[in-house]
């Protein structure tokens, strides 16, 4: 199974994600069903990722951007850290 550990990724805005998930599930003209079939998730593992419950993993996320032609970093949305702002 491809479920994220949520301690894995301190920087990801969780439901930010899943609204951006939601969005660009919405504007495909698929179903939350049709796109967990095409992952292998059920529809409800989907409904957690657009709820903001959890998080697709890397292999999801690859799969995510290949369905949608958009790219990974326009699927996950980071949070702002001010203390590590400057880094970036």
């Amino acid at each position: 199974m491809d479920a994220c550990n949520l301690k894995l990724y301190p920087y990801v805005d969780v439901e930010a994600t899943g609204r951006r998930i939601k969005s660009l599930i919405k504007s495909s003209g698929y179903t939350a069903e049709e796109i967990g079939n095409m992952l292998g998730f059920s529809k409800q593992a989907v409904y957690k990722w657009t709820n903001g419950k959890g998080v697709p993993g890397l292999e999801t996320l690859f799969a995510l951007h290949t369905i949608f032609h958009t790219p990974i970093e326009e699927i996950v949305v980071c949070k702002v850290n001010e203390e590590h702002d400057s880094a970036w």
